[in-house]
């Protein structure tokens, strides 16, 4: 059998390490069975937290190419060697003295599948270009011996599995967790894929890594206890997001991709809740499973139901059955998130030209607004929706937020809406914005309404 260059050397790796076993997956999980990858996609986490260390091809373009430094290069009884280049090879951030971007360049680090290397490895031993970096949950070095300064910080961004346990700080710390999961979904979120449709497996490591250390339960990506403030995830930059192809949900950031300019984000898992219950699907004959839900709730304002006709805590219909279900949508409940929620009609439309913007005379900066009659309401957008003719479209209330991660106009706190359209009695995730507590409260018709979202 004839194996790739880069198989080779990481075979004459291994054996220089003084170990018996080298796994790849390319050759060690059958590319085509899809059993057989699926096996062992969903053992990832185990796999690259147990190994004794991660050989990591950060330059390498493909399986021809060779690891740097391992396969000498010869010029008749020459053998040549690569100067050193700290310079290109070590980026350190001076305001902060970090030393993480040394592979923000490489292909390795812009394809989603190599993140959980990256994140879940115990220990990598890196080869790029320039020279070979070592890390571990105890030291980071090089072979210039430049990152050794005691005072340059490690890289903030590892989060550590020695063993097959994560740092016990992730089972005891809330924080942490919370930032982390926005740390992953942001570096995930802007990383290149050459299968969409392995859109979740790919970052399905992650979540088992975080499943049995926390004990958290994920659906799709997201938090179930932290469902609320999950769902409101956006792209602050780039508005116009495009559904990723494949059966991934609508509600689900895994279900869409951007154009490579900017990543994800969401708002802070532990935000205070409005009161939502949702629900699951997990097979034809079962009842739908309710997802128990972590965080606060102001006990005192009901923000849902407050200056409308909807009742009040106690007194409106919050559990779903499977009976909402239509049987038309069986076939499609492992991806179906149900719940009551608060609802109103709104017109999205564009407004005339705030400004012109700098370097570009003639393109003009407009406006997208909500209206209910004659009313205009200013939003923060964290997904723009697509606008047809300025139709009425739906917006449910799925989050809130008392801090600034709406924009930082709406200063007394917001409802996170997203922009729906309908489909055989399934609504579909089309945008998400943030509304003005005091114009939420305000609006005229809301009604109180059960969701099925795919």
């Amino acid at each position: 059998m004839v194996l790739p260059n880069i198989v080779e050397d990481a075979l004459r790796v291994t054996a220089g390490l003084g170990e018996r076993y080298l796994w790849v997956d390319a050759l060690c999980i059958i590319q085509d069975d899809d059993q057989d990858k699926g096996r062992f996609v969903s053992r990832m986490d185990s796999i690259y937290a147990r190994a004794t260390v991660v050989i990591v091809a950060a330059t390498c373009v493909d399986s021809n190419s060779m690891l740097p430094g391992v396969s000498p290069f010869m010029i008749q009884d020459a053998r040549l060697v690569q100067c050193l280049d700290p310079v290109d090879g070590v980026d350190i951030d001076l305001r902060t003295g970090r030393s993480g971007a040394y592979l923000g360049t490489t292909i390795w680090d812009t394809r989603a599948w190599t993140l959980q290397e990256r994140f879940l490895a115990s220990r990598c031993l890196v080869f790029t270009d320039e020279q070979v970096f070592w890390e571990c949950e105890e030291s980071f070095c090089c072979e210039d011996s430049f990152r050794e300064i005691p005072h340059i910080i490690r890289n903030p961004r590892r989060t550590f599995l020695c063993g097959g346990e994560l740092d016990l700080v992730w089972n005891t710390d809330g924080p942490v967790f919370d930032h982390y999961y926005h740390t992953l979904v942001e570096e995930y979120s802007c990383r290149a894929m050459t299968n969409e449709r392995g859109g979740l497996n790919a970052f399905s490591g992650i979540i088992r890594a975080f499943e049995s250390t926390r004990h958290e339960q994920f659906y799709w990506g997201l938090s179930c206890a932290y469902l609320e403030s999950a769902l409101a995830w956006g792209h602050p930059f780039e508005h116009k997001l495009n559904r990723r192809q494949g059966d991934f949900p609508s509600w689900s950031w895994t279900g869409w991709i951007g154009d490579g300019s900017g990543k994800l984000n969401n708002q802070n898992l532990h935000m205070q809740r409005v009161g939502l219950e949702f629900y699951r699907f997990v097979g034809n004959e079962a009842e739908p499973e309710r997802l128990k839900q972590s965080g606060n709730q102001d006990s005192e304002h009901d923000l849902l139901a407050e200056g409308s006709h909807i009742p009040v805590r106690g007194q409106r219909c919050t559990a779903v059955t499977k009976h909402a279900l239509l049987p038309d949508l069986f076939n499609i409940s492992y991806r179906l998130l149900a719940f009551w929620t608060a609802c109103a009609t709104l017109k999205v439309e564009q407004t005339s030209p705030l400004s012109t913007r700098p370097g570009t005379p003639d393109a003009f900066e407009w406006e997208t607004i909500m209206t209910q009659g004659e009313r205009g309401i200013r939003v923060s957008w964290s997904q723009m929706p697509l606008l047809h003719n300025e139709d009425e479209m739906e917006v449910i209330a799925v989050a809130q937020n008392r801090g600034n991660w709406d924009g930082g106009h709406i200063a007394n706190g917001a409802i996170g809406v997203m922009v729906v359209s309908w489909q055989g009695g399934v609504a579909h995730r089309e945008g998400l914005a943030w509304i003005a507590i005091r114009d939420w409260t305000s609006l005229a018709k809301r009604s109180w309404k059960l969701v099925v979202l795919d």
